[in-house]
């Protein structure tokens, strides 16, 4: 039974996680979170 709640509280902390990583980024802009950062080849931003 107590492992069921660990992998469900390491389920929920991950997604948690994960979300918070994408509102972050999402809060950069497009060009400000991309990984490519300033060699990106496009001349959009």
């Amino acid at each position: 039974m107590i492992i069921n709640w660990v992998i469900g509280g390491a389920i929920f902390a991950y997604a948690a996680w994960q979300l918070v990583k994408f509102i972050n980024k999402s809060r950069q802009g497009k060009c400000a979170s991309c990984a490519a950062g300033k060699k990106c080849p496009t001349k959009t931003c």
